[in-house]
């Protein structure tokens, strides 16, 4: 199989979850990127210099590809693609990383018109949500680098609640911010936290004896953290999210507190005190992410499900959705 990505040229701090992930497919299969500076960055993968000037029906004919994938954050990383690349014959997948970002020029348009409107064969969302999707679609979640997430032996754990991630005046935040201020305000939260990133994050993760992870809010999914902070041997602190016995089966796999953190004080405390019982829960959860979410398990999927999008079949739904 024959795999093209169109590609922005954009590159984050967040790209173990994007681009790096993807990439994995060269692992698979015959997998080829297109883009601004791509050229520069993955000269392997991508073997064309991007040119303003090559056209849908060159990109046909200079890679052939049996599936034409785009990695979606907003609508407005590819404005400069012409909708005519699906209607090609050759299918296309929009991988939907955040179906609740925002941005100035992004606010107003529904993802799910533009979806339609540009004709995509497939949407895979890496988020759990019950709306109805105009195109097939299917779940497929986030997931922890077993390359670069282990459970360190040699660190000396510190027995306080750890937290990496953003802290935006943002509505879909407000269970995450709440959670922040009650262990804050409980003395339970470690000193540093908020956004850190690289070797920084692995090694934050590894330090403390539990981490908040929530369940992106209000929108109650997984994210890769989700999976990440067991990998690390650390207990995670959550509150609940869909298809929780899909994801993890029967054993306990996390600390679960409430939307309004009336009972995190007393979850945080026994991640703290209670070792033998945090242990139970960390072994248990570290088997299912090995098991299931890591990386490598992850990118067969995208495969197969890649897969079926090309022979016309119904892609396998393991996630429930």
């Amino acid at each position: 199989m024959r795999v093209l990505l169109l590609s922005n040229g954009h590159r984050s701090l967040g790209d173990r979850v994007r681009i790096d992930f993807v990439k994995k497919l060269s692992n698979l299969c015959d997998f080829k990127i297109f883009g601004r500076r791509e050229d520069i960055i993955n000269p392997k993968l991508a073997p064309v210099q991007f040119d303003i000037r090559i056209l849908c029906d060159d990109l046909i004919k200079l890679f052939n590809p049996d599936v034409i994938i785009f990695i979606l954050k907003s609508p407005t990383d590819y404005f400069n693609i012409s909708g005519d690349i699906c209607k090609k014959g050759v299918p296309t997948v929009v991988i939907e990383l955040d179906h609740y970002y925002k941005d100035d020029v992004f606010d107003g348009i529904n993802l799910f018109d533009w979806y339609k409107s540009m004709g995509f064969t497939f949407l895979l969302r890496r988020h759990f949500y019950e709306e109805e999707s105009p195109i097939p679609s299917v779940w497929l979640p986030s997931s922890a680098n077993d390359e670069e997430f282990f459970v360190d032996k040699s660190v000396d754990r510190e027995n306080k609640i750890g937290f990496a991630g953003s802290y935006l005046e943002l509505d879909y935040y407000s269970i995450r911010r709440n959670a922040i201020e009650v262990l804050k305000s409980n003395k339970l939260l470690s000193y540093t936290w908020g956004k850190i990133y690289g070797a920084d994050y692995i090694r934050y993760l590894q330090k403390y004896v539990g981490n908040l992870a929530c369940s992106c809010g209000k929108f109650h999914t997984c994210l890769a953290k989700t999976f990440e902070i067991p990998l690390c041997g650390t207990a995670l602190l959550t509150n609940w999210m869909y298809n929780r016995k899909e994801l993890f089966g029967d054993k306990q796999c996390f600390f679960e507190y409430k939307d309004d953190c009336s009972n995190l004080v007393d979850v945080a405390n026994t991640v703290i005190n209670d070792v033998d019982m945090r242990n139970e829960v960390v072994a248990n959860t570290l088997e299912v992410v090995k098991e299931r979410h890591t990386d490598s398990k992850r990118i067969v999927e995208l495969y197969n499900i890649l897969k079926a999008v090309v022979g016309g079949k119904e892609p396998p739904r393991i996630w429930g959705q």
